[in-house]
This record gives structure tokens, sequence and C-alpha cells, in this order.
């Protein structure tokens, strides 16, 4: 799931996940969720501000995303053994 969140992010939706520390933030890696695998929220984070509501602004973040993306889908999953 990617969740674009730009300079004011909107969180409380993703309460059911649990992925949320005590002060409500989510810890992340540049921009993939620490806590759950396949989660990316796009323009949050310390660094964002208003700049990040513009195409510029959150390009970087945006291109991480796309880049982190392409190497787990191109990562082959092991097949169980039966």
């Amino acid at each position: 799931m990617i969740w674009c969140t730009g300079f004011h992010p909107a969180l409380r939706h993703l309460r059911p996940l649990q992925v949320r520390e005590g002060d409500g933030s989510i810890p992340t890696d540049r921009t993939a969720s620490t806590t759950m695998d396949g989660l990316y929220l796009v323009g949050y984070g310390d660094w964002a501000g208003p700049g990040s509501a513009t195409l510029i602004g959150v390009g970087p973040s945006a291109k991480a995303t796309a880049a982190a993306l392409q190497r787990q889908l191109s990562t082959p999953t092991p097949i169980p053994a039966r």
C-alpha cells in the first residue's frame, strides 16, 4: 500500500494496522514502514514540509519508493518445501 501523505498527514485511518507509535508517528526507513512490510508513506517524515506538496518536492520520496518496490518485486519469493 502506498499512502501519499503530503505535508499534513492524515494517519488516523491506519490505526487498525497497529503501525503507529505512542506519539502517533509511524517509524520509517526512508518511505517504507519499519513495522509493516509493503506499507510505504510518500511525502511523510521529518523532512516533509509545504514543499512536499509539490511534484518537485515529493519527487525524491516518490523515486525512493518506486525503487524500493522494484527491488521488492524483482526478488523471487522462495516456495516452501512440502
